[in-house]
């Protein structure tokens, strides 16, 4: 299964940036769009953290894998 990373989420604002700089939302469609892209950018900051968290914490040790 895949999960959905901040990197992800960084890349949909690059989008909607990008897109928005091309002209491609109405002036009606333009607060919509703000508030999406301001919830992933939330998103983002809370992943980041998720992610940090896990990085930290240390990784189970497998019994069944050979020493090296």
């Amino acid at each position: 299964m895949s999960l959905v990373t901040s990197t992800d989420t960084k890349n949909v604002v690059q989008l909607i940036d990008v897109v928005a700089k091309r002209g491609a939302f109405e002036g009606g469609e333009l607060a919509t769009v703000a508030a999406l892209r301001g919830r992933f950018v939330q998103l983002t900051k809370e992943l980041e953290g998720v992610e940090a968290n896990l990085a930290a914490q240390p990784q189970p040790v497998n019994p069944n894998q050979e020493a090296v």
